[in-house]
């Protein structure tokens, strides 16, 4: 899961590229309003498709748990800040109640 949004971080952030169209930010990051209904304004989208290989696709996993991100982890633009945000058990219960991630603990 860390991974996933480490790398998701990098993309939106700009510090890493993908080839056009792969998977694209809702809204620029120039304008950076948030909805509560919506999460966090950097929401990011995938090109409509009816392939399951696509659907159950690491990179649309990644889009998944990214889009749940709470807002204020989204905005940190540091790398280091965003893992530790990402690595709180705060975070990581977040992701877990909305069913995105399986708890570890549960398994055991």
């Amino acid at each position: 899961m860390e991974r996933r949004t480490i790398t998701m971080h990098s993309y939106v952030m700009g510090r890493k590229s993908l080839p056009e169209n792969t998977i694209v930010l809702k809204r620029s990051i120039n304008s950076l309003r948030q909805s509560n209904r919506t999460g966090h304004a950097l929401e990011l989208t995938l090109p409509k498709t009816i392939l399951e290989s696509v659907n159950s696709s690491s990179l649309n996993i990644a889009r998944k748990i990214w889009n749940a991100l709470p807002p204020e982890v989204v905005a940190l633009e540091h790398p280091g800040l965003f893992k530790q945000a990402v690595r709180s058990s705060t975070t990581y219960a977040n992701l877990v109640s909305r069913s995105l991630i399986r708890s570890v603990e549960a398994d055991i």
